[in-house]
């Protein structure tokens, strides 16, 4: 079945853009897992993507590590290659031959600060244990910069934590990240369970939860974390990845209250053109997987959702990338449109009539910023918005209903 995604990919990144709105991509299923599994975590070492632990369909915490061979579409294990402890809500990180394995949560829940390294190239394959982190944690993030793994965020005993440590792996040794003033350097908003990556040599910590789901993108510059932009219809527990150096693609996750159910929606950042984008959805709703990518496709493997096993997934599906060079669909092509706007083009006030009355609208400005919100009245189908104070560009309108997967986009040009 894969070598039918291989041709596929291959007749895409010659002859169409992929993701464009010229192309109908699609996520395929590929074969599944042995166990059904959730709070794992994935690597992917040449044509090999490694799942490392998890919790199962029974609810036991999963030593186990699955292997899955991409060309071949075909999953196997060996029994050495067993994690030491069980493991959820851990992070990986690859470096080299090297796969590092950090902190999360192991028998009887109890948190963990180990970190252990994996070792391909030895001839006595298995893991060694090194420096444990400073404190426990769980559903921090974690990525690799030159020599050094940085984490952020996650949990330790209470709420997320807002700061962070790096590992230098000449040395073996963690270190608090901190200021030059010797403060440490924290997140706007504490998370746990988000993603983080670097893009043009600054890091992006994306999304989350703590006591709710977090909806900001932040940015590291200037020596501080600083907000970018809010996602449009976060959830929590969704999965992400990059593409490209480029982009942020958001897949799954459970949709806020009062809805909260596993969603397929994936959705995209291009943090270069700051640009949201949406993504074909997934063939079926999944929260607290991962997304593993490689040159030509982005993978989705396990997770909860609905139905069998209680609801647990073994399954795995795949989508190609698109090329380098073509524009991806932005949000100034609506994704779903429910209100009619005049006039547009506007210098000042609009008038925003809705198809059906919202619980919620705001207005959005192209780089995903919020300027106004406001909460709908039942049975008024209508709002008003002064544009005057307002540089000339592209903006949306964004309008929820109580009960909605999505929301609803339009788009106007505010001219001076």
């Amino acid at each position: 079945m894969y070598r039918t995604l291989i041709i596929f990919t291959a007749l895409l990144l010659t002859a169409f853009p992929l993701f464009s709105q010229d192309i109908d991509a699609e996520w395929e299923m590929l074969t599944s897992m042995r166990y059904p599994r959730f709070s794992h975590s994935s690597a992917l070492l040449g044509d090999t993507i490694y799942v490392f632990g998890g919790i199962s369909h029974r609810g036991s915490i999963l030593s186990s590590v699955e292997k899955y061979c991409i060309p071949e579409n075909r999953w196997f294990s060996n029994r050495e290659d067993e994690l030491p402890i069980p493991l959820y809500q851990h992070q990986t990180v690859v470096s080299g031959q090297n796969i590092y394995i950090i902190g999360g949560r192991t028998r009887d829940h109890h948190m963990s600060s180990s970190v252990w390294i994996f070792n391909l190239e030895r001839r006595e394959r298995g893991y060694t244990e090194l420096e444990e982190l400073p404190v426990s944690l769980f559903g921090h993030s974690a990525i690799l910069t030159g020599s050094s793994i940085l984490v952020m965020g996650g949990r330790n005993r209470g709420p997320a934590i807002p700061t962070g440590y790096r590992y230098d792996m000449h040395d073996n040794e963690w270190r608090e990240i901190l200021a030059q003033d010797d403060n440490p350097i924290n997140f706007r908003t504490a998370r746990s369970n988000h993603g983080m990556f670097i893009i043009d040599r600054l890091l992006h910590a994306v999304g989350g939860v703590d006591f709710g789901t977090i909806s900001s993108i932040e940015v590291f510059t200037n020596n501080q974390w600083e907000n970018r932009t809010r996602i449009v219809n976060p959830k929590e527990y969704s999965a992400y990845t990059s593409i490209y150096n480029s982009t942020i693609i958001i897949a799954g996750g459970i949709d806020p209250p009062p809805r909260r159910m596993p969603s397929p929606q994936v959705t995209g950042w291009d943090a270069r053109g700051r640009h949201w984008f949406q993504l074909p959805d997934m063939n079926g709703p999944r929260a607290n997987f991962c997304l593993v990518q490689n040159d030509t496709a982005v993978f989705a493997i396990g997770g909860f959702s609905m139905g069998q096993n209680g609801g647990i997934l073994n399954s795995i599906e795949a989508i190609s990338k698109r090329p380098l060079d073509v524009p991806i669909k932005d949000f100034s092509r609506p994704i779903v449109s429910d209100a009619s706007i005049y006039p547009n083009p506007t210098n000042g006030l609009i008038l925003i009539n809705f198809h059906n009355a919202p619980a919620v609208w705001q207005i959005i400005d192209s780089n995903g910023r919020i300027l106004y919100e406001k909460s709908g009245t039942r049975n008024r189908n209508h709002g008003y918005w002064d544009s005057s104070n307002f540089p000339a560009g592209t903006y949306f309108v964004q309008s929820s209903q109580t009960g909605s997967a999505s929301p609803s986009i339009s788009a106007f040009s505010v001219i001076k």
